[in-house]
């Protein structure tokens, strides 16, 4: 149990995310040496002198620089060692400004909060509506600064947490009126805090929470298998809810049991299933006109599709937009895949596309153009979108010359109309961070979205608790739990496995209602509820083999 993670659940989230992030890198890291489809190893991208400057800067913009990507404080870290940014968004964090107009609010976006800063994190400003002088408070912990295994992340979020506690921002608050750092004008430098109402109100409001990092294909593969084979729920990276999990569709090697466009279900490595389902899933879901289209998939790429795509192209045979099209006609069933009527008829050996689905191979675009040459309105096909990955098709020729490119540069079209509205999606261009462990392998930067929600104050102090419940294995000249360093900034104590009390903590789960069945165990439920934990570490003993380990995590 950490002492220094109690302070809330924004700690706790991040601890979940930053160790699962480390064991799906760590563990696909060695996994890829051994994988029976061979695959060429990725060189590590060069860092550009300047990787900060707009896409759209067309006068300096080159085919094949890093310069399409855009300034945030979630990343990419300047060196491409591995980091960690995490976002914490609220709607009901509410600042109004009576002299900024429309323009200005938008461009006022990510702007620091004085008095709300420090190296690793910062309290900013988020747009998301299109209103004069209305804007939303929003917690970023730096990307750009944070790296993992560090040891910066944790004391961070637990800064995070004291800053909104110690501010307490309502709209009757003495001395409601703060500054912006850098402001766009003099008009967008001052604002107050217009919601919540009340003092306490910052207890209770709820945070959104995103977390972007470096992740391995494999990695990402892992994650959508989980997300429709797992009870959900199950991994902090993956979004909280039914409609972002039914999003995401898994496409798997039972997807090719057809072989289509010559690709044999046993020759299709787990990095392009990866990028495949991330395909997908972008194109079977749907968005509201003149809704950004990120809100298509909960795992956003900022890494574009042209680098995802240059990873694992040797590995695809065929047409790539006939390929996707064909994977359409299939749907995930729990861990079976079946033929998805919605989209096709016909049979899992031959599947047919429906005719009225054409229209949905359409992405509808209604934002502001950042092109001259391009509308407000305007939209793109998949085949667009895969032939751009190529470098090939009318719309990525229409969109290089917009951008003062060669014309036959492969471009990531879904990279490009997202500018129309906030431009995330591979906003960082080919920037990739170094796989943790490993500097001289570079894997994609994506953003879990959608993450499980938190409130400020909702956490108790556990630590504490356990402590003064003598819990923990004490200390006898401190007369207090005895304090062990797991990691930098993180000190932890052990569970007193001797106290009795402990080990009914540690059974919680175990049922110990009358109607409670166990099997060769004569005593009473409620009896057994404190054996248990013994049992589970003989089995742990029992079971383990070289190679191989039980783990229970709680």
């Amino acid at each position: 149990m950490s002492h220094s993670l109690y302070a809330s659940k924004t700690l706790a989230l991040y601890v979940f995310c930053l160790f699962s992030l480390f064991s799906f890198q760590l563990v696909f890291a060695a996994a890829h040496k051994s994988h029976h489809v061979a695959h060429h190893a990725q060189k590590a991208t060069p860092t550009p002198e300047n990787p900060f400057k707009t896409p759209f800067d067309t006068d300096s913009s080159t085919d094949s620089s890093d310069e399409d990507i855009t300034p945030t404080d979630d990343g990419p870290t300047p060196d491409r060692s591995p980091g960690l940014g995490i976002e914490f968004e609220t709607s009901s964090l509410e600042l109004h400004s009576s002299t900024c107009k429309l323009e200005g609010t938008l461009a006022s976006k990510g702007k620091e909060i004085s008095g709300h800063t420090n190296t690793y994190w910062s309290l900013t400003v988020d747009t998301t509506a299109e209103v004069d002088g209305k804007v939303k408070g929003e917690y970023i912990l730096n990307g750009k600064e944070i790296k993992l295994g560090a040891g910066t992340a944790a004391p961070a979020a637990e800064n995070v947490q004291k800053d909104l506690v110690k501010w307490k921002p309502h709209a009757t608050m003495s001395g409601n009126s703060f500054d912006l750092l850098d402001p766009v004008s003099n008009e967008c430098k001052t604002w107050k805090v217009y919601a919540p109402s009340s003092s306490d109100g910052y207890q209770r409001l709820v945070w959104q929470v995103q977390a972007t990092a470096p992740m391995p294909l494999a990695g990402l593969y892992a994650l959508f298998e989980l997300a429709k084979t797992s009870p959900r729920g199950t991994d902090p990276l993956l979004a909280e809810g039914e409609r972002h999990l039914n999003r995401m569709v898994w496409v798997n090697s039972e997807f090719f049991q057809n072989s289509p466009q010559g690709n044999a279900a046993t020759g299709v490595n787990t990095n392009t299933l990866a990028f495949l389902s991330l395909i997908v899933s972008y194109v079977k879901s749907t968005n509201i006109l003149g809704e950004s289209i990120k809100f298509r998939s909960a795992i956003m790429p900022r890494t574009d599709f042209v680098t995802i795509y240059d990873a694992v192209k040797s590995n695809i045979q065929g047409n790539l937009y006939e390929l996707v099209l064909a994977l359409l006609c299939f749907r995930n069933y729990e861990d079976e895949v079946e033929l998805d009527s919605v989209w096709c008829d016909g049979t899992l050996k031959e599947p047919k596309l429906l005719p009225r689905k054409s229209e949905e191979l359409t992405f509808q675009i209604q934002g502001k153009s950042p092109l001259s040459n391009f509308k407000d309105r305007t939209s793109f096909t998949l085949q667009d979108w895969m032939e751009g990955l190529q470098g090939t098709g009318t719309m990525a020729k229409n969109v290089n010359e917009a951008l003062k490119k060669t014309t036959t540069a492969p471009v990531d079209l879904m990279a490009v109309f997202d500018r129309w509205y906030d431009g995330q999606i591979g906003a960082y261009g080919s920037i990739q961070e170094h796989l943790y462990g490993n500097s001289k392998q570079s894997v994609p930067l994506f953003e879990f979205r959608n993450l499980e929600p938190i409130k400020a104050d909702s956490g108790r102090n556990l630590f504490l608790e356990a402590t003064q419940g003598h819990y923990m294995v004490p200390n006898s000249t401190t007369k207090s739990t005895a304090i062990i360093s797991s990691s930098k900034s993180i000190d932890s104590g052990i569970l007193d496995r001797t106290n009795a009390n402990t080990r009914w903590q540690f059974g919680e789960y175990t049922p110990i209602t009358p109607d409670t069945s166990l099997s060769n165990i004569h005593s009473s439920a409620f009896i057994y509820h404190n054996r248990y934990p013994r049992d589970w570490a003989v089995f742990h003993r029992s079971a383990s083999m070289p190679a191989r380990a039980f783990v229970f995590l709680r």
